[in-house]
This record gives structure tokens, C-alpha cells and sequence, in this order.
């Protein structure tokens, strides 16, 4: 809707708020609990803290490229949230860790679908 309220726009937007929001919380509990995140992922050995800290920069920076209506946003967020799922896996993260993660890499993709033409419109 031109110049006016799109429920699409504000659904997708709404959404990477609260994704960035549950990244850094994210970010904060590998800070402030490490042993307790190390625990509950028993897969993730040595390198779960640099690793986990690398997918959280990369989430963010995806969310970044959705907010300006990047393409590229699109494509890094996928993959980054391939990552995640296989990470989860490889992590043997709890399954309500893994259930969310999959239920947000499927809403993403329905909401990025649901505002594909500004994305095209974009051209970047």
C-alpha cells in the first residue's frame, strides 16, 4: 500500500526486531553463562563459543539487509540460518533450541516471500 500502513512490511520488520532482540540475548548468555550454554550443547567442544559468536554476527548482519530491504539480506539470513539447524544438529542442542530455529528459518520464509516485491524493487 503506497504511503500508507502494510501489515506485510510491519509483520516481517516486527519479526527481525525480535530475532536481533533473541540474538543478543543469545550473545549475552555466551558471555555471562558460557558453562551452562556449554552444557546444554555437549556436541559443541572447543569451538562452540567462536562459532556460535560467528552465526550471531552473521544473524545480525542478515537482519541489517532484511531492515533496508537488501536481497542479499535474504540470502545471508538462509544461510545463516542453514548453519544454525546444522549446528543444532552437529551440537546436539536441545530439541527446543532446534524446534525454534526451524520455526524461524519457516516464518522468515513465508514473511520474506510475503514481501518478495521489495526486495525485487530494491535491486540489491
Amino acid at each position: 500500500m503506497a504511503g500508507g500502513f502494510d501489515l506485510r512490511a510491519a509483520a516481517l520488520r516486527g519479526f527481525v526486531l525480535l530475532m536481533a532482540a533473541s540474538t543478543l540475548n543469545a550473545l549475552r548468555l555466551l558471555a555471562t553463562r558460557a558453562p551452562e550454554v556449554a552444557a546444554a550443547f555437549p556436541g559443541g567442544g572447543d569451538l562452540l563459543r567462536p562459532l556460535s559468536v560467528a552465526l550471531a554476527l552473521g544473524l545480525l548482519a542478515s537482519y541489517l539487509g532484511l531492515w533496508r530491504w537488501r536481497r542479499w539480506g535474504i540470502w545471508l539470513a538462509m544461510a545463516m540460518s542453514i548453519l544454525t539447524i546444522g549446528a543444532d544438529i552437529a551440537w546436539r542442542a536441545p530439541r527446543l533450541h532446534l524446534g525454534a530455529a526451524l520455526a524461524s528459518t519457516a516464518a522468515l520464509f513465508l514473511l520474506v516471500a510475503a514481501n518478495r516485491h521489495r526486495f525485487a524493487a530494491n535491486g540489491r
